[in-house]
């Protein structure tokens, strides 16, 4: 079965008013998020983020689930983001959205999403963690850290990376701030890794109005191909917002008291999902969440019910983007963390977790962006791994006596 879902747990969807009455009187308490007009602008960046990580990564899977958490990948580079500096501070400002924005508007915006976002609706459970992996003995700046634990609350631990049980305890770590949806996120240490920073999010929002488990039933599902599948999905009819789009139409659903929703994108009847996603972009997601606060209509809606796990490793991905400056271990800046330099990001880890049922949707995220320290120093790299050209010269006069092509350095 292939089913393509983004969440997007970022300010535009909680902005999204409630647009249905209570469901019960369960005593509810609802608290909007206040934001400045950087903050404001941030969240349109944030979103256009999203939506291009979330396009980059379908390209290359097309025939697969997608599940991703862009705030979480976007939070984890934030906090490295306050380490780089000249052209890696840059590319990174550049990959989400900070433009121009110092420290402190940057850091004040992350730390606005993590102390409001959980109190938004006491009907949805929403937790935000970070925290800072260094290996024992590698002296990390004062201004990094203070950043780190003010403004992303993020607990900094240092520990022996030589000792086998430092996996465990992040791990741990893990497994405790999604609740065991995602057990670990590192396999081994690598001898050159000097730390992790890492984000957390977990997600659990039970529908405003739920679907009765005695309609649901199984339903043709047709998949890519022609093919077609038997799957179990919900059933109900109740008032929607609903937006038709060209070649598409969004569905919101909301949880709680309304102020996270789910928006269900469906194209139409022969439309590839592939060349929708491709073509998803800011701009039409502003059309589809215009809608998301307006007064809704009875809408007959049938749901499958999915439950899987995602991963993938982001480095290629984030590279296409415009950061690959912040991997490469000879042009990386990362002095403020270390003053010493020689420090790159050498693997972005990106795992996630999803259930949607009748009751609700349980989710979770974690990213992990893992720091080196360059095994060479700072000297410059050259490594003829693949087909290359060679030029004999006379020095003195310049001239050019032999020049050559290598294929295949064995053939004779």
């Amino acid at each position: 079965m292939k089913k393509y879902f983004l969440l997007l747990i970022i300010p535009l969807l909680v902005l999204a008013g409630t647009f249905c009455e209570k469901h019960n009187d369960d005593p509810v308490i609802v608290k909007d998020i206040d934001l400045s007009g950087n903050q404001q602008q941030m969240v349109s960046n944030d979103n256009e983020f999203s939506l291009e990580l979330f396009r980059k990564i379908n390209e290359n899977e097309s025939d697969n689930n997608v599940f991703i958490s862009p705030l979480s990948v976007s939070m984890a580079l934030g906090m490295t983001w306050n380490g780089a500096e000249g052209t890696t501070r840059e590319a990174l400002s550049g990959l989400l959205g900070f433009g121009d924005l110092d420290y402190e508007d940057v850091n004040l915006y992350y730390n606005k999403l993590i102390s409001q976002l959980p109190e938004v609706d006491s009907r949805v459970k929403l937790s935000i963690a970070n925290s800072i992996w260094c290996r024992q003995g590698f002296e990390v700046e004062k201004h990094f850290t203070d950043l780190s634990r003010e403004y992303f609350l993020a607990q900094i631990t240092n520990l022996d990376f030589n000792d086998p049980s430092s996996v465990g305890k992040i791990n741990n770590w893990v497994a405790d701030h999604t609740h065991n949806r995602i057990d670990k996120i590192i396999n081994q240490i690598d001898a050159d890794a000097v730390m992790f920073l890492i984000n957390a999010i977990y997600f659990k929002g039970t529908w405003k109005y739920s679907f009765d488990a005695s309609n649901t039933a199984n339903h043709t599902f047709y998949l890519s191909g022609g093919k077609t599948s038997s799957v179990p999905t919900m059933d109900q009819e109740a008032e929607f917002p609903l937006f038709t789009g060209e070649q598409y139409r969004a569905l919101s659903l909301p949880y709680g008291a309304g102020n996270f929703v789910m928006t269900v994108v469906l194209p139409d009847e022969g439309i590839d999902i592939n060349s929708l996603i491709a073509r998803l972009n800011q701009q039409e997601w502003r059309k589809i969440i215009a809608v998301a606060d307006k007064t809704a209509g009875k809408v007959h809606v049938q749901l499958p019910k999915f439950k899987f796990s995602w991963e993938k490793t982001l480095n290629e991905v984030l590279k296409s983007m415009g950061a690959g400056i912040a991997f490469d271990p000879v042009m990386a800046s990362f002095t403020g963390i270390n003053t010493e330099g020689n420090l790159y990001i050498s693997r972005v880890k990106h795992k996630s977790f999803i259930e949607v049922n009748e009751e609700g949707t349980e989710a979770a995220a974690v990213t992990s962006v893992q720091v080196n320290l360059t095994s060479a120093g700072s000297s410059p790299q050259f490594i003829v791994n693949r087909p290359f050209v060679f030029i004999i010269m006379e020095k003195s006069s310049g001239a050019v006596l032999f020049a050559g092509k290598v294929l295949n350095p064995v053939e004779e």
